[in-house]
């Protein structure tokens, strides 16, 4: 049985909250995760310039039920079948490559993933797992074949811990390339290591 898409899209609002609109920020506006300047398609953006109209916002927004289900299919569609989480065996992996895909795109998640499985297979004697290639980041079936080849037999932790890694190596890199993101240093280490 694969992972379920709701517990991993939870588990990503619960870092990104419903609003926000920082300036220092590169992602800009968000609502849910979703980014105005990347995410331009969605159709929750005609709610929310609604919202922004009426008292109380962003609080107003909060309760909207309809724009929440927007941002479901809108993640379900392009971050989710991206990674095609439905098919990743543990639930744990599965959430936090799909929050890796929102934060930092799912060409990193897909990436990292084949960096993680590469190098857990080469501690072993020879290679246990088929070679991998990414196809300009497009997940092919064969990346999570394999990750579930070896989760059948081994600890999901290392994948775990690795992702993790590759992922503060990444935030790190935003990090030193924007003094202007250096003040995001603090929050990404907390969710790239505290939270599952």
């Amino acid at each position: 049985m694969g992972a379920q898409f709701l517990p991993a899209f939870n588990n990503t609002i619960g870092y990104e909250g419903i609003y926000s609109c920082d300036p220092t920020d590169a992602g800009g506006e968000t609502v849910y995760g979703l980014c105005r300047r990347d995410d331009s398609k969605w159709a929750g953006w005609a709610r929310v310039d609604h919202w922004k109209t009426q008292p109380i916002f962003p609080s107003n927004m909060k309760g909207d039920e309809i724009l929440l289900n927007l941002a479901q299919e809108y993640f379900k569609n392009n971050y989710w079948s991206q990674i095609h989480g439905d098919d990743i065996s543990n639930q744990d992996i599965a959430n936090l490559m799909f929050d890796i895909a929102v934060n930092q795109g799912d060409g990193n998640a897909l990436e990292w993933l084949k960096k993680t499985l590469d190098s857990l297979s080469l501690g072993q004697k020879g290679v246990l797992y088929p070679a991998l290639s990414l196809n300009n980041g497009v997940v092919t079936s064969a990346i999570i074949d394999t990750l579930n080849i070896y989760l059948q037999t081994e600890d999901p932790w290392f994948v775990l811990i690795s992702l993790r890694a590759w992922r503060l190596v990444g935030h790190e890199s935003i990090a030193l390339a924007d003094p202007n993101d250096l003040d995001d240093t603090r929050g990404w280490i907390n969710r790239d290591f505290l939270r599952p």
